[in-house]
């Protein structure tokens, strides 16, 4: 055998191998300089840096300076991006709901809701003092300009007097909260305010779907815990640039304001789905003035890199980013003239397997070719048993004449297309441009055939094949991944078992094509 005929294959099989350690089986070790780790007392805070040792604070003391049953003053405001209510209790985000276009229908699509009098501490955008914290305040100002809309709201407490002002921009999924806290007294104690806001609230997706709280790390990265880690609440992290929640469509998240503010930021867990994130300020005896910026929206990359370039993180596509990233364009650009994403994923898997034609592994003549060597190869072995040198000679003889080029081409677009079905796999299964996108008898492309057609479609386009095929072996392993593809591929999402039907019977049709020509 010739070493250049093994070299392609080998040095595919090499590449492949590095990819997967280095990329996949490689655990990203964060830059924990900021971050702290609280003891199993919940209080004690060790701390990884010099600075001055304080306790997480999870409890707030509202003032009840109202009569219960009393109604709050609710402000809407609707922009391009959604529909948003603002209440007087707490001065904070009553309800929002994100307008979704599919197929040029639109729908609502809510994260944050009205909560009941005892939910108090689940409202977005509370602002919390030591003690005494204001639950009531009053609606003082609203103006609804072309680029943005304001609403302003101010309460009073016996510690301070707290001023908030919304900026719901127009232009993106971006609200500015301008607050400013006076102290009423210099003998009161240090006030560390918090500003709290929950993580998103979408009832409609599985109940198996995880939330993340991830916190920016650099310019254009984040650091990303799932609620599933057990040590995701015993965390805190210094000063962050990026701090929110997240779950598969939507994210919740800080984005940035005057560096004065934010000293750290924490999670507290309600309930088991429920979750607020806390960004406490420094601790201050004088009146702050601070403008924070939140991004509270869809998981749609251009409106996050928008926004912020570590924000579009959020969509972990993991090491295959920027193939998921193109494969997302090209089916969007696709969808702009079939105005149907279950046509562009057909058009595009149709497009990568004319373009993978030449690599096919399953032409019919490369299949014999390999077939007649292997059985000279057998026949060599047998008739030379006694005599290894003259069997390595014959052999060798063999390898020449038939070659090894039969392997290349299936190493390639073997090499080829696992990167693209992973990619496909991060796309079809999470991007919020596939939720609700129909197709036939699909309501959602994102989310399992409900009648599990697809499946079995795809499994009897591989039995098809398998039947065809030459080596008795080969059909007999192929008949049994068939059966057993039915229950794996019911798992997938409707949009990827779709491009997984069209790519077997494109095969089998290639397949039966390339026989017709042989003859």
């Amino acid at each position: 055998m010739k070493f250049k005929d093994l070299l392609v294959p080998l040095s595919l099989a090499l590449l492949t191998t590095f990819i997967i350690h280095h990329f996949v089986l490689k655990k990203v070790v964060p830059d924990n300089s900021g971050e702290r780790t609280v003891v199993s007392s919940g209080k004690q805070i060790v701390p990884k840096n010099l600075e001055v040792v304080r306790p997480l604070n999870f409890e707030i003391d509202f003032v009840d300076d109202k009569k219960k049953g009393e109604k709050p003053s609710l402000t809407e405001i609707e922009t391009p991006f959604g529909k948003y209510v603002f209440s007087s209790f707490g001065a904070s985000l009553e309800r929002v709901e994100f307008k979704h276009d599919v197929n040029k229908k639109r729908e609502s699509l809510g994260t944050i809701f009205p909560m009941a009098e005892e939910d108090r501490e689940r409202r977005c955008f509370l602002v919390a003092l030591p003690e005494k914290t204001p639950y009531y305040y009053k609606l003082i100002g609203f103006e609804n300009k072309d680029d943005a809309a304001v609403v302003t709201y101010q309460a009073d407490s016996e510690v301070a007097s707290i001023k908030k002002t919304f900026v719901v921009q127009k232009s993106d999924y971006q609200i500015h909260l301008d607050l400013e806290v006076i102290p009423k007294s210099a003998e009161d104690k240090n006030l560390d305010v918090r500003v709290l806001f929950p993580s998103p609230i979408f009832p409609s997706i599985e109940a198996n779907d995880e939330f993340s709280v991830f916190v920016g790390t650099g310019i254009d990265s984040i650091e990303n815990k799932k609620f599933s880690d057990e040590n995701w609440l015993q965390t805190c992290w210094d000063k962050p640039s990026l701090f929110g929640m997240e779950d598969r469509y939507f994210v919740h998240a800080f984005v940035g304001g005057q560096k004065s503010f934010a000293s750290r930021a924490y999670v507290n867990a309600l309930s088991p789905t429920r979750f607020i994130s806390i960004l406490e300020g420094s601790v201050n005896k004088e009146k702050t003035s601070n403008r924070l910026s939140f991004y509270f929206g869809l998981k749609d990359g251009s409106a996050m890199a928008a926004v912020s370039p570590a924000l579009e993180k959020t969509l972990n596509y993991g090491w295959l980013y920027w193939p998921a990233k193109g494969i997302l364009w090209v089916l969007k650009e696709i969808n702009k003239y079939t105005n149907s994403f279950g046509w562009a994923i057909i058009l595009f898997c149709l497009f990568l397997q004319i373009l993978l034609w030449p690599f096919n592994p399953y032409d019919e003549k490369k299949t014999k070719k390999r077939n007649e060597m292997q059985q000279k190869l057998a026949y060599v072995k047998k008739a030379y048993k006694n005599d290894p040198k003259l069997q390595a000679q014959k052999q060798k003889e063999v390898i020449q004449k038939y070659g090894m080029g039969g392997m290349t081409g299936g190493c390639l677009i073997l090499f080829l297309q696992v990167p693209l079905f992973i990619g496909l796999r991060y796309v079809l299964n999470g991007a919020i441009e596939m939720y609700h996108a129909p197709f036939l008898w699909i309501n959602d492309l994102a989310s399992a055939d409900p009648y599990y057609i697809l499946p079995i479609l795809t499994a009897i386009g591989m039995l098809l094949s398998t039947l065809s095929t030459v080596d008795s072996k080969q059909r007999f392993m192929g008949i049994a991944f068939s059966l057993f593809g039915v229950a794996i591929f019911a798992s997938f999402s409707a949009g990827l078992n779709l491009f997984i039907f069209v790519s077997t019977f494109f095969r089998f049709a290639q397949t039966k094509v390339q026989k017709l020509i042989s003859k």
